[in-house]
């Protein structure tokens, strides 16, 4: 097994003592690119990021070893689950940004202005589309499957 392979396979367990082998395969030199491209590959990507990302926090915070992508894992992290609670508040059908917004608001607590910046995010994605059916008013979608 390549060492890249191993070291991911130990950022996304909660073992403690796997960090300590991550550091030790870290400061061998990897390669972070192929760490990234074969996590984020992964049937459940997002989770996958998150662990590992998670972990590479870690690593930062205890070790001071940096790592290049852990900005990258993150965002997929975040997107990933931005599209899951989209994908479910906007389900199968079509849905107003006033409904959105109310659901969003009643289970987590967002206000309708963080909810417009994600779904502005997720359109721009092209994971939620959106129609115009009146002036000034649209319908959102899910374009892709929210799940992961």
């Amino acid at each position: 097994m390549a060492p890249e392979d191993i070291f991911l396979f130990k950022g996304i367990t909660e073992r403690a003592a796997d960090l300590a082998d991550m550091r030790v395969l870290a400061e061998v030199r990897l390669n972070w690119q192929t760490i990234e491209q074969e996590c984020l590959s992964q049937k459940r990507s997002g989770q996958w990021a998150y662990m590992l990302g998670t972990k590479l926090l870690e690593l930062r915070a205890k070790f001071g070893i940096e790592s290049p992508i852990i900005e990258n894992l993150m965002d997929h992290a975040d997107l990933d689950l931005l599209t899951y609670v989209f994908g479910n508040i906007i389900g199968e059908g079509n849905s107003t940004f006033k409904k959105i917004a109310q659901a969003v608001s009643e289970r987590y607590r967002y206000s309708a202005s963080w909810t417009r910046k994600q779904l502005t995010l997720l359109v721009r994605r092209r994971i939620v589309g959106r129609k115009k059916v009146a002036t000034r008013r649209y319908i959102y979608y899910m374009r892709k499957s929210a799940s992961s």
